[in-house]
């Protein structure tokens, strides 16, 4: 990279050259204020013969043909796009009359582009104006807005752009692109890591590079159902996306079935039926919010492909990738191979994992695509309530409970006579639920999750082998007071929220309670039911005076704001406090609201018989009996 080219703005560089913003770019997004500020710093700059220097463009020589050389955009485009979109509005100035600026990105970009340059920026008589990227016309309008206001006529637009001091630097022949990201990014540039692993992939696919681009950007849009993103409103082609899930599922391959419609291929199901059709990709759409960001996602993805241990540490996504697809061992094909699998793992994702709604307060919800008319309301709900569990019990960022997820769904979800499989969801269910129990006895055994997860995935029956020793530990691991992991207590109010006849037990004590009203949510404060301060109330001979008010079946886990209210309160005052939550839909402890149901005063009697209750229920569900209660059988 030493021997790069640097080269000043001239008339000759502008006349012979066409720059082109190739594909792994993002799209142009300067905002009103950017462009107001460019425009306001050129207007003040003095003196009006020395230039401002706006930055330095990189390009990358694509292609020469006779006198005109077309340059790849590496670095700089955001600039370069605001200074042509200024020239189209000062067509008597010479220096950029003849900039020509082509989008790769997307065609309909690149043609409204062409089109405001003959129609020297009037945008309303460009065909494309509806479908290409709004902030070309938005930025457009704000320049005309700058000019009223400063009452300047286009020959002062000239001058403007005549103090525009833009520096080249054209990178040498056979320049690894991506390296160069790399560096940039290193240095805190412009690009993040999954960008620049796009470029990495698209370099190496053979022919329908932009319509793997756009596959890219759509499952790299959390926030949004993938299906939205690149089909908007047209039903018919969501539901062909849908068939394809799992008939012959891959980005270019043509399904099994005979009719013409189903012959369609994942690339033509992304062609616009006629001109115009094709809305912009940065139109809103009903945005939710993901559990796990794009880099997370595809280390999942990875991890899944590879079939290795990989950490899901997005600091190393780049590394990863380069050891699994980019090391010169591996062929082009392995890349086609997998964004193919990344996009079934997306569609997967948005189907079958919960998200919660932006619009609602972060509000979780589970919603998957109804292909089957039986799905019921109530199954919905348990997948949500578990995968809350998994969720909340878990590494925020990472979430590593994701991969074995996806791995079981890649495996087991299965369409039947053009429906979902009637026993999904139960199965479905069936296999979260147990997933739970095994990571549950692996915290019995103070072993390591990630290690079981692997293991998981690898199929490996790793299973605790001191079933024997688990009640001990259960009850081990629950008396530790405040510092008691908080995993049980989410756990313990999953199998009360499950528990109908303690449901029933409750919303016959309590006005307004509402089953819906519940849901897992991260809490950081453990309460006492009985106030630490008053614990010489429970004192008893031979026993630590405060030991008994720290025991697990004293202690409930509510949110910091909750502790606040409730702190060294009574036993009645907080049940009305309990009631007054309720009556605003809120309900944080299940495992609290029950002892304020059952019973009327709180003694060390009551406090030992709730907390036998609660670890036989725990108990039951990982599968070995507490000596003091008998097991229900599952309904």
């Amino acid at each position: 990279m030493n021997e790069h080219i640097i080269k000043k703005l001239d008339d000759k560089l502008i006349e012979n050259s066409i720059f082109r913003i190739p594909l792994y770019q993002r799209p142009y997004s300067w905002k009103e204020q950017h462009i107001e500020q460019l425009l306001i710093d050129l207007s003040n700059h003095e003196p009006k013969d020395k230039k401002y220097f706006v930055g330095n463009i990189v390009l990358s020589q694509a292609s020469k043909e006779n006198d005109k050389t077309t340059y790849d955009v590496i670095d700089g485009q955001q600039r370069l796009t605001t200074i042509f979109l200024i020239s189209t509005l000062a067509r008597e100035g010479k220096l950029f009359s003849s900039l020509k600026l082509s989008y790769e990105i997307r065609k309909e970009d690149k043609e409204f582009l062409e089109e405001l340059r003959a129609e020297n920026g009037e945008v309303n008589k460009c065909k494309t104006e509806n479908s290409a990227n709004p902030q070309f016309k938005s930025n457009i309008n704000t320049i005309r807005k700058f000019l009223n206001e400063k009452k300047y006529e286009k020959q002062d637009l000239c001058e403007l752009l005549a103090k525009v001091n833009l520096v080249f630097t054209i990178l040498p022949e056979n320049t690894d692109i991506t390296k160069y990201f790399e560096i940039m990014n290193n240095r805190g540039k412009q690009l993040e890591k999954h960008q620049i692993l796009k470029a990495k992939f698209l370099n190496r696919l053979n022919g329908k590079t932009a319509k793997y681009a756009k596959i890219w950007d759509a499952c790299s849009n959390m926030d949004v159902y993938i299906e939205d993103f690149l089909f908007k409103d047209a039903e018919d082609k969501k539901a062909e996306f849908r068939k394809k899930l799992l008939t012959d599922f891959s980005i270019e391959s043509i399904s099994s079935d005979n009719n013409t419609e189903a012959n369609s291929t994942i690339i033509e199901l992304l062609k616009p039926e006629s001109k115009g059709e094709e809305k912009d990709s940065t139109e809103s759409f009903k945005e939710y919010s993901s559990i796990v960001k794009f880099p997370i996602f595809l280390l999942h993805c990875l991890k899944l492909y590879a079939k290795n241990d990989i950490t899901l540490d997005d600091n190393k996504l780049i590394e990863h990738f380069n050891n699994n697809f980019f090391n010169g061992k591996t062929l082009p094909d392995k890349q086609k191979e997998f964004m193919n699998f990344m996009l079934k793992q997306r569609i997967l994702f948005d189907y079958f994992i919960f998200k919660r709604d932006s619009s609602e307060n972060k509000k979780p919800f589970f919603e998957e695509i109804i292909l089957n008319e039986k799905n019921s309301f109530k199954t919905n709900n348990e997948l949500l309530m578990i995968q809350l569990l998994f969720n909340i019990s878990s590494n925020y960022q990472s979430q590593e409970w994701l991969s074995v997820v996806l791995q079981w769904l890649n495996t087991n979800f299965k369409i039947e006579n053009n429906k979902i499989a009637d026993n999904f969801y139960s199965d479905y269910l069936k296999f979260l639920e147990c997933f739970d129990r095994e990571l549950a006895k692996e915290r019995l055994c103070n072993g390591t999750l990630i290690d079981k997860i692997n293991s998981y995935l690898k199929q490996e029956n790793t299973a605790c082998d001191d079933d024997k020793n688990f009640e001990y530990k259960l009850n081990e691991i629950l008396h530790q007071g405040t510092s008691t992991p908080h995993y049980w207590f989410y756990k313990l109010d999953y199998l009360l929220w499950k528990d109908k006849n303690i449901l029933n037990q409750l919303s016959k004590r309590f006005e307004k309670f509402d089953k819906s009203n519940f849901r897992l949510s991260r809490l950081n404060s453990i309460e006492h039911i009985h106030p630490q301060s008053k614990c010489k109330e429970w004192e008893e001979q031979n026993v630590d005076k405060c030991t008994k008010v720290d025991c697990f079946g004293n202690l409930a886990l509510i949110s910091n704001h909750m502790n606040s209210a409730l702190n060294a309160q009574e036993g009645q005052n907080k049940r009305q406090d309990i009631q007054k939550q309720l009556n605003n839909g809120t309900i944080e402890s299940l495992k609290m609201i029950l002892v304020y149901s059952k019973y009327e005063k709180w003694t060390q009697e009551e406090c030992d018989t709730h907390q036998k209750e609660m670890i036989n229920l725990l108990c039951c569900d990982l599968g070995f009996k507490n000596d003091n209660t008998e097991c229900k059988s599952e309904e």
